[in-house]
């Protein structure tokens, strides 16, 4: 499956921002404490089982949180830029 626009935005700015940065962006971001504690579990590396097990949610299911939280994530950028 290819990643829509937003996924490949957020993982980009993963791959390429400063953790320090990215903790004070996730803390402003528009997420509840279970959002931010997941986008930071797919900062540290947890795979789509690990997740799954961690958030009693299946794995396609994490799939799809994932996509809708990035797109969040992406948009609020976006409009934090303008």
């Amino acid at each position: 499956m290819e990643k829509s626009n937003s996924v490949a935005y957020v993982v980009r700015k993963i791959k390429t921002t400063g953790r320090s940065q990215l903790m004070e962006e996730l803390q402003e971001a528009p997420l509840n404490e279970t959002e931010r504690n997941f986008i930071l579990d797919i900062i540290n590396g947890l795979s789509y089982s690990e997740l799954a097990a961690k958030y009693n949610k299946s794995e396609s299911r994490i799939g799809k949180w994932k996509r809708e939280l990035c797109e969040r994530l992406a948009r609020y950028d976006k409009r934090k830029l303008c």
